[in-house]
């Protein structure tokens, strides 16, 4: 066989068989190319489908242990009783929707926090939560990402059912950003307190800061960020000071995207606030894209101008 196949290919034109060759590289290579588009396409539809679903991010970290995104709508709360959920952990600083809740026979602990980290109040309250609920319970931030994987660590951390290093592969599995510093730190050094040490009452509600405490928060960190680029004058910023940088723009716009929320459910939205801080959150979150990995000074200090002027216009329309 090899043979014939060898006095085959001495009669046949070289050009003819550079020919066949380029087609099926040609073919191999569009094959691929289908291949990878029919991947991308697949996974888009996956995401698509997960952000839509009735519970983003749903996990089970343990038997009984819940994590995800806020429930939105009857059929999330539908999901969350056939799971076989009693109690619901808000960690969002958003009102829960304690009304559902009670309507498919589930009730709320409300512990709010923030995306810098998790105080001690807060965190002896998910220590009170491990201790005293032994229902199946499902803690939730907004998108399930972040703040209540955090959260729900500290529990698992309470409870005995994660040590440290246990904790952060859930934080690493679920997809909660490195970014979010002190949301690591917090899972990372926690510590039980003493047997004697008072835990803070558990509420259904708790008291959530209002839009103008997040403003007071968004203009610490504004001032923050304006403090780092005049500590540091060299034209080319350094790894640390961009890793800082990069830190306080990412808090600067969750706090900016919290308000907004704030602002859109409350009792009266006013269209044009809203409408605002969705300008101010566009503008913040591609400025975010567009920073990383940027060494240049003056590049950071034009961007901040244009947020300080954004803040300025709103100010004077909505504040002064």
């Amino acid at each position: 066989m090899l043979k014939l196949s060898v006095v085959f290919t001495r009669h046949v034109p070289k050009a003819f068989i550079m020919h066949v060759m380029i087609r099926c590289i040609s073919f191999a290579v569009l094959l691929l190319l289908l291949s990878s588009a029919v991947r991308s396409s697949d996974d888009k539809k996956k995401n698509a489908a997960e952000h839509h679903a009735p519970l983003q991010s749903l996990i089970e970290v343990k038997p009984g242990y819940f994590s995800g995104g806020e429930p939105v709508g009857e059929e999330a709360f539908k999901k969350l009783k056939e799971l076989g959920v009693k109690v619901l952990v808000s960690v969002d600083g958003i009102r829960p929707n304690v009304e559902l809740a009670h309507k498919y026979g589930m009730r709320y602990i409300h512990i709010p926090i923030q995306y810098n980290g998790i105080d001690r109040e807060s965190e002896l309250k998910l220590v009170r939560v491990a201790k005293e609920i032994k229902e199946p319970l499902y803690v939730h931030c907004h998108h399930g990402k972040h703040r209540g994987p955090a959260s729900m660590a500290i529990i698992c951390r309470a409870s005995g059912q994660f040590d440290a290093k246990q904790a952060g592969q859930y934080l690493h599995d679920v997809g909660t950003s490195p970014e979010y510093k002190g949301l690591w730190k917090a899972v990372r050094e926690f510590q039980l307190p003493e047997e004697t040490t008072l835990l803070p009452p558990l509420v259904e509600v708790a008291e959530v800061d209002s839009i103008a405490a997040h403003m007071a928060e968004a203009d610490r960190r504004f001032d923050q960020l304006a403090a780092l680029l005049e500590e540091n004058q060299n034209k080319e910023l350094t790894s640390t000071v961009e890793e800082q940088l990069n830190s306080e723009l990412l808090l600067l716009w969750e706090l900016i995207r919290e308000s907004r929320r704030a602002a859109a459910l409350s009792k009266k939205p006013d269209e044009k606030l809203v409408i605002a801080f969705e300008k101010s959150d566009s503008r913040i979150k591609t400025m975010k894209e567009d920073l990383k990995n940027v060494h240049s000074r003056e590049t950071w200090s034009n961007r901040l101008e244009l947020i300080k002027k954004d803040c300025k216009g709103c100010h004077s329309q909505f504040r002064n």
